[in-house]
């Protein structure tokens, strides 16, 4: 247990601070890669910074980790699409000229990568360097979202959310309509669930299987997070003063279930992180402040205190022995419970 008035952070921990917001956050083996709003990739392991450079002319706004396990790709609003390797070395794999990158997946099973630019996905397959194939939809891509085998893409737009079979150019759509934008998505890992977060606030999902719809209300602000825990059985999301968790362990959902409710409720939540393999949330808020909060007895545990500035980004590490966050200020953290204090 942590002394009263002391944070999980000053313990195991160590701050960081990048003069520039935190936009994303990928873990690459014992290195967490921040993504930040000046353009630069910066690496840092517990003890020290590992690299730093400039990726982008302008703010990085997507990242994820290439299917090769170690390269980090990013999207800017140089129009850019830049995979970075361990070693610094960069290849551009597109430039979209004035088109922002908003948004990137990638799967190391399936070994795809998937940009979302204006009213389209492109997709690389195979790991590649070159485009593969084009997906367009009827307005602008909010939300990009992959299954666990990545296999099936699901893209959010105005009026509902498509799925396609990504590695197939000429695969036939399934366009999952309701009324309104969709802001972002989400897919289960086993890929029987879809779920949207609305611009009225709210969540809109559906069975994939029967195409059956699902409402799940009860947001004071926009849902930016989504989180599933490893059994597929809770999906976490941001939007209201404690993280809410919406149960998936039937055939129907949360349908006639009321969510869970998790945290401390001091501000709203804006990030939330499900450890790997355990029943453990990482939730960041609109105050800056960050806790570990177990599923089972919503015991709490504060990581950092509250900063005057919202969490933007955080991530668990591949085997949830280490995570980072980071703020809309340039604060940010790392814990790593094996070569902490």
């Amino acid at each position: 247990m942590i002394e009263a008035g002391r944070q999980l952070v000053d313990d195991q921990g160590r701050r960081l601070s990048f003069d520039a917001p935190v936009t994303a956050i990928i873990w690459s083996h014992s290195h967490a890669c921040f993504a930040l709003g000046d353009g630069r990739l910066c690496r840092e392991h517990f003890a020290s910074t590992v690299s730093e450079q400039t990726s982008h002319s302008g703010p990085i706004l997507c990242a994820a980790l290439h299917p090769d396990g170690q390269s980090i790709v990013t999207g800017g609003d140089d129009g850019k699409l830049v995979c970075t390797a361990p070693d610094q070395s960069q290849l551009e794999l597109a430039n979209f000229g004035s088109k922002w990158v908003e948004h990137v997946i990638a799967n190391a099973a399936s070994g795809v990568i998937v940009a979302g630019v204006a009213k389209e996905a492109i997709v690389w397959t195979n790991s590649g360097d070159i485009e593969s194939h084009r997906f367009t939809f009827p307005s602008t891509v909010a939300g990009l979202a992959l299954d666990e085998k990545g296999v099936r893409l699901a893209a959010a737009h105005y009026g509902g959310v498509t799925l396609h079979a990504v590695a197939e150019p000429a695969s036939k759509s399934k366009l999952n309509a309701w009324v309104g934008s969709h802001l972002s998505c989400t897919l289960s890992a086993n890929g029987r669930f879809l779920v949207s977060a609305l611009q009225e606030t709210g969540l809109h999902g559906w069975i994939v299987a029967s195409g059956t719809n699902m409402a799940m209300s009860g947001y004071g602000a926009k849902t930016k997070s989504f989180s599933w825990n490893s059994a597929n059985r809770w999906l976490a999301s941001s939007g209201s003063y404690d993280a809410v968790l919406w149960p998936f362990d039937g055939k129907k959902g949360p349908m006639g279930k009321y969510p869970l409710m998790l945290g401390i409720g001091q501000a709203v939540v804006t990030r939330v992180a499900f450890h790997p393999a355990e029943d453990i949330l990482l939730i960041g808020h609109a105050d800056g402040a960050v806790i570990l909060c177990r599923v089972n007895d919503n015991a709490c545990f504060p990581v950092q205190e509250a900063a005057n500035a919202a969490v933007t980004a955080m991530a668990w590490n591949a085997t949830g022995s280490a995570f980072a966050w980071g703020l809309e200020d340039g604060r940010a953290g790392i814990i790593d419970f094996v070569s902490g204090r």
